[in-house]
């Protein structure tokens, strides 16, 4: 794994532990975008097409999660 997948892994995870004193659903949804995207960034070259589903997940999610925020 790289360094920087491992400090990015770091910062998610005081997001979430954070979250978990707070209850925030956009901290959460913050955090774990930035770990779908650093992850999709690491599988890239290796396997692209994995790399690619995880960005349509992830922007569905966030687009889903967005709205419910909003309403």
């Amino acid at each position: 794994m790289p360094m920087w997948f491992i400090l990015v892994a770091i910062v998610v995870f005081v997001l979430l532990s954070v979250n978990f004193f707070y209850l925030n659903t956009a901290v959460n949804m913050l955090a774990l975008t930035i770990l779908n995207v650093a992850n999709a960034i690491r599988l890239w070259k290796a396997e692209r097409s994995v790399a690619i589903v995880l960005l349509i997940a992830g922007v569905a999610c966030g687009l889903y999660l967005t709205k419910y925020l909003l309403n």
